[in-house]
């Protein structure tokens, strides 16, 4: 490949990931808010009846598992950090995910 289509990819693939990385720093503010107004709603509950306690439980559960689907990264990109890793350390071929 022609040392010009190499930077071109290499460009694309920094700004995907780019991209992607805000993508999740989004979406963690997102969570962290959630969590944040459900932790004040458990507060104000503490001391209302039981039922109000089980929605909150409810809120809680779907809250981490909002987490846990946001930060699971995708198939397709684990194969590719898999495969070359990141634009960090794309260049030492040990597949090893730069931060």
């Amino acid at each position: 490949m022609p040392r010009e289509e190499c930077r071109t990819t290499d460009d694309k693939m920094e700004k995907f990931e780019k991209a992607y990385h805000t993508s999740i720093e989004r979406k963690v503010e997102s969570l962290r808010n959630r969590v944040l107004i459900s932790y004040e709603q458990l507060k104000e509950t503490r001391s209302l009846h039981v039922a109000c306690s089980h929605r909150i439980i409810e809120q809680w559960t779907e809250v981490l598992q909002s987490v846990y689907f946001s930060l699971n990264v995708p198939e397709h990109m684990a194969g590719h950090l898999r495969a070359g890793g990141s634009a960090d350390n794309r260049d030492q071929g040990n597949g090893v995910q730069g931060h």
